[in-house]
């Protein structure tokens, strides 16, 4: 189709718009909490002690507290940071 039938048809009203689905999934429900709003629970999380895992971290953490995971296998220690997109890590002594 050419821009100029496209025009014509959109000024005679031939074309009808129709706004994309919004997915409930994906739609936010309510907006994203500040974080001023998010301090009190972070702060509660902070003061829990991490116990360690023994397989390195695969999911996407969800907030800040979950960025930090601490590993313990087999007398290796290491501290997982999620940055970027990627767990990375260091090793611990």
């Amino acid at each position: 189709m050419e821009q100029s039938t496209f025009e014509n048809l959109q000024k005679n009203k031939g074309i009808e718009f129709v706004p994309p689905a919004t997915d409930p999934v994906t739609t936010p429900t309510k907006p994203a909490e500040t974080l001023a709003e998010q301090f009190p629970s972070i702060m509660a999380m902070l003061r829990v002690v991490k116990k360690p895992v023994s397989t390195a971290p695969t999911n996407v953490p969800k907030n800040f507290v979950e960025q930090f995971v601490i590993y313990e296998n087999a007398g290796t220690y290491r501290l997982y940071v999620y940055v970027n997109q990627t767990w990375r890590y260091t090793a611990l002594t």
